[in-house]
């Protein structure tokens, strides 16, 4: 049996994140508080960008954040994406090679 072909595959990792405050400034607080959940999130991933040696890279894909009120409650997500590409081969596609 001759080499395995390897293939390069690419893996979209979301990660939501969620909050909410009332009171005067729960918009202010509220936006600030998921800026600072990216800001924990987004080192954690590029920090090592093989993944502990499983990946080839991690690259940042895109943010989404959305806030509504409800009554006195403030309510909002962070939506993260990052893209890792990692490869495999044809015969074990569910480990990294």
């Amino acid at each position: 049996m001759g080499p395995q072909a390897k293939l390069l595959r690419t893996l979209t990792v979301m990660v939501d994140g969620r909050a909410s405050a009332s009171g005067a400034e729960a918009a202010a607080d509220l936006e600030d508080t998921l800026d600072r959940i990216g800001k924990e999130v987004e080192p954690a991933f590029i920090g090592d960008p093989s993944f502990g040696g499983l990946a080839l890279a991690i690259t940042f894909a895109s943010a989404r954040l959305a806030v509504q009120a409800q009554g006195e409650l403030h309510v909002g997500a962070i939506h993260l994406e990052f893209e890792v590409l990692y490869r495999t081969t044809e015969a074990a596609p569910d480990a990294a090679a």
